[in-house]
């Protein structure tokens, strides 16, 4: 999960589920399976190419529903714990690696860029 930049309360209450079911996996043990999925961006609304373009970050990638629905069945057939998708896997080793350097590069891309296009 990586938070994003105008998206506070979306990213508060996405961290509350991700622990309240984290909890309910030690809680239940393997007698339910649990599947956390944290979706990348999925073509919709919100991530059309007019929103994108206000946030001069169409260079991001989106995957259809349809591919994103079946990517999550089949995760939580096979028994996986945690599936993003779609997988943004250089932005997650940023975090774990350098994550000062995930922050600025977010920093720039979603809130420098948008007071700059509001000033212009």
């Amino acid at each position: 999960m990586v938070g994003y930049a105008k998206n506070e309360f979306y990213n508060a209450s996405k961290a509350a589920l991700i622990s309240f079911f984290e909890t309910w996996r030690v809680e239940l043990g393997s007698d339910i399976g649990i599947t956390i999925v944290t979706p990348g961006l999925v073509k919709s609304e919100m991530s059309d190419s007019a929103n994108l373009s206000k946030a001069q970050a169409t260079w991001i990638l989106a995957k259809t529903t349809e591919v994103c629905a079946k990517a999550i069945v089949a995760s939580a057939c096979r028994g996986d714990m945690y599936l993003t998708e779609p997988s943004w896997k250089v932005m997650f080793w940023m975090k774990i690696m350098r994550p000062e350097v995930l922050e600025w590069c977010l920093h720039s891309t979603f809130v420098k860029r948008c007071q700059t296009s509001k000033d212009s």
